[in-house]
């Protein structure tokens, strides 16, 4: 058995959980993951850079993506490769380097096709938040079992597009991360099982109707984060939603939060507007107010999703190591462009304004637009 196994540099660290290398976990679950997200803004509509390095040990792949939305254009940079060390947390131009655990991290973006570069050290405001797990069940089996933690930074260092240099003591440059691992879906959908109840059934809650919303809105002082998986019946399998202080005090919940579409783009159906309210017994609720600055399409070429027409998908072996680089022109219909979106957003609570993530995905039937299917794609797509 020995022979099947294999050492890495990390196996001389003290982090070993299970009889086995690192390199090996303690499920063959084919979807099992370990990924890195990171996105990078100006707090303005010039930009939005969100970037991914995932490994997928029990199918001996790991990938990295960089996805660049400005002006009308998004462009996708992406690299997938064998396997090796786990302790290597590179793929192509992509490299991740961790300077302090938990505090501080670099992203390097090498010269390549996209135009775009990056040498940024990301500094985290407040405490990494560990969030509730994530367990979910299909007929009995796993389908869901997830642990993430987040942390939004201020940037040093700089980060290059294909129309300028954006440097971080020239223009601030903010930002988010979060760091999950565990077991969902990766790459084509595995064969169908018999599924209880109505025949269309499908996706996190088992019914054709959901929304998922996934927010960090970094403040001056504090950040919320607040993440909500919900069907249209109000089931919840996720909901978190906390204050995170940058002074070192303990997270502050701010009750259940309650999402509201408050205005959608007639073209797209992109959510303009939304209000999160958050209520607790006894107390007045409390409201944050959502605009949009800059969306950008999360499956446009970055291998998240798993639709039959999508080229690219996490942990799919495409050789020993291959790089390529996707345009979108985003005024033209593409079937690519529906699914998550990740918009860089204005928020406003209470009398204070901060900008970050706004990831939303609405599947199905909901706040009367007909259903099934993603929303977001351009009419005549």
């Amino acid at each position: 058995m020995s022979e099947d196994l294999t050492l890495s540099a990390l196996d001389d660290l003290f982090v070993h959980q299970i009889p086995e290398p690192v390199r090996h976990v303690g499920t063959s679950d084919r979807n099992f993951y370990d990924r890195h997200y990171f996105n990078v803004h100006a707090c303005r509509p010039d930009f939005f850079v969100i970037l991914g390095l995932g490994q997928y040990p029990n199918r001996a792949t790991q990938d990295g993506f960089v996805s660049l939305r400005e002006g009308d254009r998004q462009t996708t940079l992406r690299s997938s490769r064998v396997l090796g060390d786990r302790g290597d947390m590179s793929c192509g131009p992509l490299r991740l380097e961790v300077l302090e655990g938990l505090k501080r991290l670099r992203i390097v973006i090498e010269p390549n096709d996209s135009g775009i570069e990056a040498d940024l050290i990301f500094h985290g405001t407040h405490a990494a938040k560990l969030e509730p797990r994530q367990v979910q069940r299909r007929n009995g089996r796993v389908i869901h079992d997830v642990m993430r933690y987040c942390q939004t930074a201020n940037y040093t260092g700089w980060i290059k597009t294909p129309t300028r240099t954006w440097r971080a003591e020239e223009t601030p440059l903010k930002g988010y991360r979060d760091r999950s691992w565990g077991i969902r879906s990766i790459g084509r959908p595995e064969p169908a099982g018999a599924e209880p109840g109505d025949a269309v059934a499908s996706g996190l809650f088992g019914t054709s109707d959901w929304r998922r919303l996934h927010m960090a809105c970094q403040f001056d002082a504090f950040t919320i984060n607040i993440k909500l998986h919900e069907d249209r019946d109000g089931r919840r399998s996720l909901e978190d939603a906390v204050l995170l202080f940058n002074d070192g005090r303990a997270p502050e919940h701010l009750g259940r939060p309650h999402l509201e579409f408050v205005r959608f783009s007639a073209d797209r159906r992109f959510v303009e507007e939304a209000r999160v309210s958050f209520t607790q017994p006894g107390q007045a609720a409390r409201e944050l107010h959502i605009r949009q600055l800059l969306p950008v399409y999360l499956e446009a070429g970055t291998g998240y999703g798993n639709r039959p027409l999508l080229e690219w998908i996490h942990g799919q072996y495409r050789g020993e190591l291959v790089t390529d680089v996707v345009r979108f022109d985003l005024r033209e219909p593409s079937p690519v462009l529906a699914g998550p979106i990740d918009c860089l957003a204005e928020m406003r609570f209470e009398d204070q304004v901060g900008y970050g993530l706004f990831e939303y995905t609405i599947f199905g039937r909901i706040d009367g637009f007909e259903g099934p299917g993603h929303f977001n794609s351009l009419h005549g797509a």
